[in-house]
């Protein structure tokens, strides 16, 4: 509040005439005197106390009422450092804006008041979670992709009953040790879906083959030997052997001409080779030829190939060519007549 200043002009007495007249009585001049005063009394009692007064009335114990200061007069700069207590604080009153960046610590946040609404989007990494703390009831469903899956940490207590199906098992996967004994039924075996390959090598015993399921197309040829056949399971209907008086006569079975040839055919084996103009000795010639598949006791017969050259028979007849040795994958020729000037084509029929 302002106070009004004394402004009354106390020249009272200059103002006086300098020689006595008849102006002023003596009462009026007595009054000229005291006139100064009064006024300073009337404005100190008028002016001054009621102004101090005011002021005294706006003070309690030291300090300026709060009735007495006037709605937005105290600005920030009339507030010193540290002044403003949580009592000075009217509850509700500080805002967003009020809050300076990074203000708000943990120790100022009272325990469960952070709801979700005062969470922002994407606002919980990882590092705000604690261990263990994600509980299956916070996941949403089908939240757990396989890129959130850690390797081999889907163990079987953590798959369902029944929860693999056959479109769950990737190709190949299912080896012996994942097959519990006799767990694989006809059933479960779709046709033609058991390949060699899926079998390891001795595993289909006896017991495992149904009744007439070898077939003659599953035999190899030449793998039914002596020891395979039961006794007196070779019947004549069998066998390609037929009954001759003399057979009879001898109580056995001589083979026929068809069982002869179907015999040698499917042992018979030809090798071709070349005898070269190299011979070793004076006479009788030798040469030692590589013949890949010929063994020491080997059986056959040795000849001139049907590809020789006229000049290559003449040259063979000549020489009188003879097999005088063998051995594990050779022959010794010998020619006994005139040593062959020029290579000649043979082959060795084996049985």
């Amino acid at each position: 509040m302002a106070i009004n200043t004394f402004d009354y002009n106390m020249d009272i007495i200059a103002a006086l005439s300098d020689t006595p007249n008849d102006q002023y009585s003596a009462s009026d001049l007595k009054g000229k005197f005291d006139e100064g005063g009064k006024k300073i009394k009337e404005y100190i009692n008028g002016t001054i106390v009621p102004a101090v007064n005011t002021l005294l009335n706006m003070v309690s114990g030291g300090y300026i009422k709060a009735s007495s200061i006037q709605d937005g007069s105290i600005t920030g700069s009339k507030i010193a450092t540290g002044t403003v207590t949580t009592a000075n604080i009217l509850n509700g009153t500080i805002l967003a804006e009020d809050l300076a960046s990074n203000s708000i610590v943990t120790a100022k946040i009272a325990d469960g008041n952070v709801t979700t609404d005062k969470l922002a989007a994407s606002g919980v990494t990882t590092a705000k979670i604690a261990d263990s703390n994600v509980t299956t009831a916070k996941l949403a469903d089908s939240a757990v992709v396989e890129a959130k899956i850690a390797d081999s940490a889907v163990t079987t207590n953590k798959i369902a009953d029944s929860a693999v199906s056959s479109l769950k098992i990737a190709d190949s996967a299912v080896t012996t040790a994942k097959l519990a004994s006799s767990s694989v039924t006809t059933a479960k075996i779709a046709n033609s879906n058991v390949t060699t390959a899926k079998i390891a090598d001795a595993n289909v015993t006896a017991a495992k083959l149904a009744s007439n399921a070898v077939t003659t197309a599953k035999i190899a040829d030449a793998n039914v030997t002596t020891a395979k056949i039961a006794d007196a399971n070779v019947t004549m209907a069998k066998t390609d052997f037929v009954e001759t008086t003399l057979s009879s006569a001898l109580d056995t079975k001589v083979p026929t001409s068809k069982a002869v040839a179907a015999y040698v055919a499917s042992t018979r084996s030809q090798i071709t080779l070349t005898l070269s103009t190299t011979w070793s000795g004076s006479g009788p010639y030798t040469q030692t030829v590589t013949v890949s598949g010929i063994t020491a006791s080997s059986i056959g017969f040795f000849d001139v190939a049907p590809s020789a050259t006229a000049e290559q028979r003449e040259a063979a007849r000549e020489a009188l060519l003879y097999v005088t040795g063998q051995s594990t994958n050779s022959i010794t020729v010998t020619a006994d007549g005139d040593k062959p000037t020029v290579a000649i084509p043979c082959i060795i029929t084996l049985f």
